[in-house]
């Protein structure tokens, strides 16, 4: 039996601890800022929201981002050979977020321009991210899809920015090639 917590009022002992900092709604996995690691990065992320139940086309869109963008952060030439591509997952009741960084920050200027570039038929409006010199931030909310016309929540066509939400050919030509370990 658990003791009643005074400061919240509940038998939860997680509720003492703000949604923020419980260990239960991320994860973390670090690995070499190599090309033949960045793989690890799209099946953690990938398989994660799958696991917790987020829908298998959103994920999938999700997957293909990541790919892109780990393979282009580690792959160039800036990258130090002792740095480390850190994932790092959080997740709510309705949203995913995954946050890809290179330590030390060293995202050339060129190499944001062809992030942005590659990621933009992936995005849409229930997923979008945001590249900085220290690496990519993804958010994965499906609640922010639009609406069709037909009163049917759907895909929108263009997100906030007018960026054309992503076709499946479209995802499928910007699938990044991975290398062979």
């Amino acid at each position: 039996m658990t003791e009643r917590d005074s400061t919240t009022g509940t038998d939860d002992p997680a509720a003492a601890v703000p949604p923020s900092a419980r260990s239960d709604r991320s994860v973390r996995v670090a690995v070499p800022a190599a090309l033949r690691f960045a793989p690890v990065a799209r099946i953690a992320v990938s398989g994660l929201a799958i696991r917790l139940g987020f829908d298998v086309g959103d994920v999938e869109q999700l997957r293909l981002a990541v790919a892109a963008a780990a393979n282009a952060l580690v792959d160039q030439p800036s990258v130090e050979p002792a740095g480390e591509l850190t994932v790092t997952a959080t997740w709510d009741d309705r949203r995913f977020g995954a946050d890809l960084l290179l330590t030390p920050p060293t995202v050339a200027s060129e190499t944001i321009e062809r992030i942005e570039r590659e990621l933009r038929p992936l995005l849409s409006a229930s997923l979008v991210a945001d590249v900085a010199a220290d690496g990519v931030r993804f958010s994965l909310d499906p609640t922010m899809q639009g609406d069709t016309g037909e009163g049917e929540p759907g895909a929108a066509d263009t997100d906030a920015e007018g960026i054309g939400a992503a076709t499946d050919a479209e995802m499928a030509a910007a699938q990044p090639e991975l290398p062979n370990p």
